[in-house]
């Protein structure tokens, strides 16, 4: 059992999660790491398209499905589906 179990973090992306760079910092991204390895689930909530997701969704690899288009889908990246 991890210290995380049961807890649920949704991040928007930009202005929150990346940096001015749009970038995600590597103290953010460590943090991230351990937080789901601890059973943490992890997710991203943005107004973005699922194409402009993908570059960070490789990068951290959220546990969760992810909340696109402000919202209004939420669609899951490993499976590619709605």
């Amino acid at each position: 059992m991890g210290k995380f179990d049961g807890i649920l973090i949704c991040t928007d992306m930009d202005g929150t999660l990346l940096n001015s760079k749009s970038q995600v910092s590597e103290e953010n991204r460590k943090a991230i790491e351990y937080f789901m390895s601890e059973g943490g689930l992890f997710t991203f909530v943005t107004g973005r398209a699922i194409s402009a997701v993908d570059m960070f969704y490789e990068q951290l690899h959220p546990n969760m499905p992810v909340a696109v288009y402000n919202g209004s889908a939420v669609y899951d990246m490993d499976k590619r589906e709605f």
